[in-house]
């Protein structure tokens, strides 16, 4: 019996461990990354990233060999970043260039060109506009933002993300409170699925904003 979408279950390391070379992609990430402690766009950005980018390829019925493409993407698009220390145009060079010498030196079965394509995406502020964005494309830029949905987004935004861009707790309160309202998603997974829980975050952070105002 063919499996309806809700009826799958996201076994993040199953996926990985069925792959040889997300393994090969995983493996890098813990060994070699200069990125993976970084407050903010560290392992667990690229595995919520991911795990999100499993659950909209099903959603959105992406072929086998796309889906292959997004998730190896998915997992290493913010490989080497900088926690905040350069603009992100040069964090997605960084990563291009890493990603590129991993496949040849693993040779590892991914199209680079639309891994390229991918990275190109999640470039912020974003320098493709949505309109010019392919299906990938706008998955990828659509699970990039799903970090608040986390039961660890309060230290992993709030206190992360805001040291990374030099805030104060509660600057990053209000700046993540309005990019939440300003979240647009671009996906019929995105609208379907990860829009509630923007919304509902966007009520956890109303409670915060309170809390603090005591």
């Amino acid at each position: 019996m063919i499996k309806k979408y809700d009826e799958f279950e996201i076994d993040v390391l199953q996926t990985i461990l069925d792959d040889d070379d997300l393994i090969k992609a995983f493996n890098f990430i813990f060994d070699k990354s200069t990125g993976s402690r970084n407050p903010y766009h560290n392992c667990n950005h690229l595995l919520v990233a991911f795990k999100n980018a499993i659950d909209a390829a099903k959603y959105e019925k992406i072929s086998k060999s796309d889906t292959k493409n997004l998730l190896f993407a998915t997992l290493l698009h913010d490989i080497n970043h900088s926690g905040g220390k350069t603009d992100d145009k040069i964090n997605v060079d960084r990563s291009k260039k890493v990603i590129a010498k991993l496949i040849k030196d693993e040779n590892i079965d991914v199209d680079i060109d639309i891994i390229n394509e991918l990275l190109d995406a999640t470039e912020y502020p974003y320098a493709i506009d949505d309109a010019d964005l392919n299906k990938l494309q706008k998955i990828i830029r659509d699970v990039d933002l799903t970090q608040m949905f986390e039961e660890n987004w309060i230290s992993q935004i709030l206190l992360g993300l805001g040291d990374e861009l030099n805030k104060t707790f509660d600057d990053t309160i209000e700046m993540q409170f309005k990019f939440a309202n300003s979240v647009k998603y671009r996906t019929d997974w995105g609208n379907k699925i990860a829009k509630p829980k923007t919304e509902k975050h966007i009520e956890q952070l109303k409670k915060l904003k309170k809390i603090r105002n005591k």
